[in-house]
């Protein structure tokens, strides 16, 4: 995992299989993010690269094992990206995702729990959060873990469908390990395992999240230039009920780490906005 990092003058955004995220970075050269991540971990993932005087945000260079490298918030330097190619790059294909906050309030701002929101992007994938918490957040999974350790979190109360939660990002918000944040390898009905250590473990009573992250585009690596094929997610579609409530539909179009707000109007009023 890179995180919240500058890296300046580096040409290109990388991928491959080497030993771990952070041993292969060369200055003024490129990123490579994909060749440090170990093909074990499952996907590899960044959050909140930037990068300058680049020649290229992609290369696709794999061997050949498919890998799908989730790119969240990430500054690029390009639009489109620009990117080059050379061994395998049909194997790579790299997603453009953001992630942030989506918070559910009443017409004088008084937050609202309970509130169902369907996401649906263009090509109909389909996200299903939890209903908003007491303070009006959506999260896609949230809860106080019964137990757990560097790779894992335990929550014995809930029903996790299997696998749903692969590839988004699991982070400790409050209690034993708060500020631990991982990309999600797999989990089961009860368990969250991340894709590799987190430098302090969650225990009973700590409180994790999992924050609704949606994909903008998805760039499959090929041999010819644009040397990618571009798959469009946005826009996407806000779908909000709550009981008491009109339902509120909106569109939005993620290119940033996002913070929507869903104003919930009464049955007798108007539709929804956001903000």
């Amino acid at each position: 995992m890179v995180r919240d990092t500058y890296m300046y003058k580096h040409n290109a955004f990388h991928a491959g299989t080497v030993a771990r995220v952070g041993q292969k970075i060369s200055g003024g050269r490129v990123i490579y993010a994909y060749y440090a991540w170990p093909q074990t971990n499952g996907n590899p993932w960044c959050r909140g690269i930037k990068t300058g005087g680049d020649v290229s945000d992609m290369f696709f260079h794999l061997p050949a094992v498919t890998t799908k490298y989730h790119a969240i918030n990430h500054q690029w330097v390009q639009d489109p990206p620009g990117a080059r190619s050379l061994n395998n790059p049909t194997y790579l294909t790299v997603y453009r995702c953001y992630d942030g906050t989506i918070r559910c309030i009443d017409d004088v701002g008084n937050p609202v729990a309970g509130v169902r929101v369907v996401l649906t992007d263009a090509q109909g994938n389909v996200v299903t959060p939890e209903p908003s918490d007491a303070d009006g957040y959506v999260w896609l999974a949230s809860g106080t873990a019964t137990g757990g350790s560097v790779t894992t979190i335990v929550d014995s109360s809930k029903s996790f469908q299997p696998n749903a939660l692969v590839d988004y990002l699991a982070e400790i918000v409050s209690g034993t390990g708060t500020g631990s944040l991982q990309s999600i390898k797999s989990n089961t009905a009860n368990t969250i395992t991340w894709k590799g250590p987190v430098p302090a473990a969650p225990g009973a009573g700590s409180r994790y999240r999992v924050k609704v992250m949606l994909a903008s585009h998805a760039y499959q690596g090929k041999a010819a230039a644009p040397y990618y094929d571009t798959t469009t997610f946005n826009p996407w579609v806000l779908e909000a009920t709550c009981p008491g409530y009109e339902m509120s539909t909106m569109e939005i179009t993620p290119n940033a780490e996002f913070n929507y707000v869903v104003v919930m109007h009464l049955a007798s009023g108007s539709g929804g906005v956001v903000r």
